[in-house]
């Protein structure tokens, strides 16, 4: 399993460490978050991108005093440019991710407040590592990235709309050519395969992500 930061207010911690830390701990994610103050500055600043450094994944917990925090927003961004697809809010209180980021209005949240069961379930989901086809692990595959919408996508990715191929590594969601979005949902949306390369795309695809060859007339 993956090495989790968690990026919390200072507020959220009696969350983080009875709620949060204890229940993906047992089930195998290991953690980082910060445990307690560091005397200085400059201290703190190498503990938390040491943490940053050695973390596949960056879990957000999102609440008020979150947004509040100019620290937590520092580690946001950097989360969004050095683990694009691998960056997870968990909204605990009233206040939505796009106030830390805009560009987290792109990522499906997890939702603790109605269930916590629920929230635990799509958390653990999530985080789990997912085969491909040829029995390798999505993420040991240099041509596929991992979301946390559940299956695997292409990381060099063609609109699913007119073909257009993307090689920007920062651009994971427009088209440069028809301007649309590139969409995102659950796991469990219905698939499309392409004839081609044998990828699977969402049914609303128009040419697959993988190829760019095109699937309806």
């Amino acid at each position: 399993m993956p090495t989790l930061f968690v990026s919390h207010s200072t507020f959220d911690r009696p969350f983080v460490e009875s709620q949060l830390i204890p229940f993906l701990n047992s089930h195998g994610v290991r953690t980082w978050y910060s445990k307690e103050a560091i005397s200085s500055g400059s201290q703190w600043e190498k503990a938390i991108r040491d943490g940053l450094q050695s973390s596949e994944w960056f879990l957000v917990v999102v609440s008020p005093q979150a947004v509040s925090s100019e620290w937590v927003r520092c580690e946001v961004d950097w989360a969004l440019t050095n683990r694009p697809n691998r960056v997870l809010p968990l909204i605990i209180g009233e206040a939505s991710a796009d106030e830390l980021h805009l560009r987290l209005r792109l990522i499906q949240a997890v939702d603790w407040r109605p269930s916590s069961v629920d929230a635990k379930k799509r958390l653990i989901a999530v985080l789990e590592i997912q085969s491909t086809n040829d029995g390798r692990s999505a993420s040991s595959r240099p041509d596929v990235k991992f979301d946390d919408y559940l299956f695997s996508r292409p990381k060099n990715w063609h609109c699913i709309f007119c073909g257009w191929k993307c090689d920007d590594s920062f651009n994971d969601y427009m088209c440069k050519q028809c301007n649309n979005f590139r969409p995102f949902s659950g796991g469990s949306s219905t698939m499309v395969k392409c004839r081609a390369c044998e990828g699977f795309s969402l049914a609303v695809a128009q040419y697959c992500e993988w190829c760019g060859a095109r699937i309806r007339a």
